[in-house]
């Protein structure tokens, strides 16, 4: 039987790992004559193909508008914390910089968007932010700090990409607003399959949203 509809997208990490799998699995189980063209990449490359029209979506955890392309919210969340389930601050029902003075810090290189968002949140409390470790992805501070290497500041998806057994989820602060994001190109009409597309999406967000310990996410309005 042949394919009757396409739909080309592209994810950053942070989503592409985590909620998008889950609503593709959903998505194309429902639609048995629908083929997808998926790939997770940086968010430069994501911009860039939904831009020249070699993407139909894209979906990234942005907090800033684009002039390239149209950015629409999907859900509202906050940063989170990544700590030992054996260590004391796991009895906290938030973690703040104070309390990672004298942790070992898996951190996100500065340059980044999410980078700079988590050195900001410790020069707020007064606290020296020197991580032991950078990567670029927060999805790699999570899988080292699930191997034991310490503690992590990452967004709320990226925490949950990996089986995490011995470790523990807790509202960040000073909260830091991060926000799950739709990218369509610009004087381009939303087909009825990138629609319903991006209703699945949406939905396993809010599954997701509701299924850790972290704060409170909030979905946003549907997109029409």
């Amino acid at each position: 039987m042949g394919m009757i509809g396409r739909l080309r997208v592209l994810s950053t990490h942070p989503l592409g790992n985590s909620v998008v799998p889950l609503a593709l699995s959903r998505f194309l189980t429902a639609r048995p004559d629908i083929s997808i063209s998926y790939d997770v990449r940086n968010l430069a490359h994501v911009i860039e193909a939904v831009q020249g029209g070699t993407a139909d979506l894209g979906l990234a955890v942005l907090n800033a508008g684009l002039e390239q392309v149209n950015v629409e919210p999907l859900m509202q969340s906050r940063m989170v914390a990544l700590v030992p389930a054996d260590d004391p601050l796991a009895a906290h029902d938030v973690i703040t910089a104070e309390d990672m003075r004298d942790k070992t810090i898996l951190g996100i290189e500065e340059d980044s968007q999410l980078g700079g968002m988590i050195r900001d949140g410790f020069s707020q409390q007064g606290v020296p932010y020197h991580p032991r470790v950078e990567s670029r992805l927060c999805q790699t501070a999570a899988l080292l700090a699930a191997h034991g290497l310490g503690c992590a500041i990452v967004d709320p998806w990226s925490a949950r990409v990996f089986p995490m057994p011995g470790m523990v989820v807790r509202p960040w602060h000073p909260e830091q607003t991060v926000r799950a994001v739709m990218l369509t190109r610009k004087g381009v009409p939303h087909s009825e399959l990138l629609k319903q597309f991006v209703s699945e999406v949406q939905g396993t967000l809010r599954i997701k949203g509701a299924s850790g310990s972290s704060a409170q996410s909030k979905p946003r309005a549907r997109i029409r």
